[in-house]
């Protein structure tokens, strides 16, 4: 059995760009339909938000301006399983043999520098 080795690759939350929070897509909906420095009065949003099915007595029953990231589940970032190999790909601390038919780790610097693995330098050499 041959060992496989994998690594945890954590990453900033591209959807909330690791704040942790988005604004509710119903605000989104309303920063739309009221640019900024429209004047509305508290009964115009109130009434806003019971057209979008909210039960609304006053302005604290307005939905939350922002609320957890659904794709960071809250935290800020992301994380993913990948595989060494990857891990090291992405750090560009391994490359890969020009060949695209090889892509076995790159050994040596071939023909105009291309990064290759030995076996095929050497059939570029032959």
């Amino acid at each position: 059995m041959t060992a496989r080795y994998i690594i945890t690759k954590v990453d900033i939350c591209p959807e909330c760009t690791g704040v942790g929070a988005v604004m509710h897509p119903d605000w989104v909906k309303y920063w739309i339909d009221h640019p900024l420095g429209a004047q509305n009065t508290d009964a115009e949003d109130e009434e806003y938000f019971r057209g979008l099915g909210y039960t609304i007595y006053s302005t604290a029953d307005f939905p939350p301006e922002e609320i957890p990231c659904g794709e960071c589940e809250g935290a800020g970032e992301t994380s993913e399983i990948i595989d060494l190999r990857q891990a090291l790909l992405e750090l560009g601390t391994l490359q890969l043999c020009d060949n695209e038919a090889c892509q076995q780790p790159a050994e040596t610097i071939g023909i105009n520098n291309k990064p290759v693995c030995f076996e095929c330098a050497e059939s570029l050499a032959a």
